[in-house]
Parts: C-alpha cells; sequence; structure tokens
C-alpha cells in the first residue's frame, strides 16, 4: 500500500499544476474570515486543526519535493532543494499567521498554528529525504 501511495504521489507530481493548486487551496483556507468559518464540535477539544495544519503543510512539502526528484537533477541539488522547500515552506507558515492578524477579520496570530505547520513541514522534509532521495 505505501508503494501504491508513493507511486500516486510521484504520478500527479510530475508537473507543477497539483503542487500549485494544494499552495493556492491552503492561502484560500489560511485567508477566511473568521466569522466565515463554520462551527463544529468536531474541531473544539481535540484541536483537531492543529491536525489539520500538519496535513496542509507536510502534503505541500511532499507534493513539491515528490516533482523536483523526478526531473533527476542528482542528489546533491535534491537535498539542497528538499531543504529549501522546507524552509520556504516553514516561512510562509510564519507569515500568513501575521497576515491573518494584521489583515484577516476575525483571525488571531497563534503560535500553536505555527508550530503545526512547521511539524508537518518538518516530518515531510524528513519523509522527502529518507524516501524520496532512494528512488
Amino acid at each position: 500500500m505505501f508503494a501504491d501511495m508513493m507511486k500516486l504521489l510521484l504520478r500527479f507530481s510530475k508537473n507543477k499544476t497539483l503542487p500549485i493548486v494544494w499552495l493556492l487551496m491552503i492561502l484560500i483556507l489560511l485567508c477566511i474570515p473568521g466569522f466565515a468559518l463554520p462551527k463544529s464540535e468536531l474541531l473544539t477539544g481535540i484541536e483537531m486543526d492543529k491536525f489539520i495544519h500538519i496535513f496542509l503543510f507536510g502534503v505541500l512539502v511532499m507534493l513539491w519535493n515528490a516533482h523536483y526528484s523526478q526531473k533527476n537533477p542528482g542528489i546533491q541539488f535534491l537535498i539542497n532543494t528538499f531543504f529549501m522547500v522546507f524552509l520556504l515552506v516553514a516561512a510562509w507558515g510564519i507569515a500568513m499567521e501575521f497576515v491573518q492578524f494584521y489583515f484577516i477579520p476575525n483571525r488571531d496570530f497563534d503560535i500553536a498554528d505555527i508550530t503545526a505547520d512547521l511539524l508537518g513541514s518538518s516530518l515531510a522534509y524528513g519523509f522527502s529525504n529518507v524516501y524520496l532521495l532512494k528512488k
């Protein structure tokens, strides 16, 4: 099953369409005003929101790294590129918290969201180094 998931990831990441669409989807979700967000019992108490951040940012790093891994540019280029993707996604996650605080109505700066973004990005970065550099 894991091998099938990797094949699927690599197939959908051949061009930049899916990574760009995923990036835009996250941007839209993060820019929704607070009063327009659905209220749900599921999202309270267990902090499901943090798991969503981990997933969204982890998938973003994986999609970009899977895309670049198919270019066959050499191992050192991939190592550098994977790290740069991680840094850019992590920085973007931090910046989006400031955007939400200053520009999006009814949204707050949340250090826990930043932590979740960094965790998702870090996990995907590590996963990329272990599995995408081997292929």
